[in-house]
């Protein structure tokens, strides 16, 4: 799990109440407090329905060589050993003078 600009986007939203009902308003803070929790409430149900990074395994497959005019092919084996499906971005990362074509890819590996 990894919190993104979404996060901060919710968090903001937060502060409108502020705007409209004025500076010096309770209810104002109330509403943000709660906001608040809300937010914190949705990262902490994110955090725990995601898989863990210490249960997926990465290995990779390559040729003996590979020369720099000569095309090869590579593979990356991901194995999630985990009790819950792991949704996110693999990267392989290749030195940009290698050439390599895509680098990252969105993967759902279930349980």
């Amino acid at each position: 799990m990894a919190l993104t600009g979404r996060t901060v986007a919710l968090l903001l939203l937060g502060i409108a109440p502020l705007v409209a009902l004025g500076d010096g308003s309770d209810a104002a803070y109330a509403l943000l407090a709660g906001w608040i929790l809300l937010v914190a409430l949705l990262v902490a149900t994110d955090l725990a329905l995601a898989a863990s990074p210490r249960a997926v395994a990465l290995e990779r497959v390559l040729p003996a060589r590979i020369r720099l005019d000569e095309a090869g092919e590579s593979v990356l084996l991901v194995t999630n050993r985990g009790s819950r499906t792991l949704r996110g971005v693999v990267r392989d990362a290749w030195q940009p003078s290698a050439g390599a074509s895509s680098t990252r890819d969105r993967v759902r590996i279930p349980a």
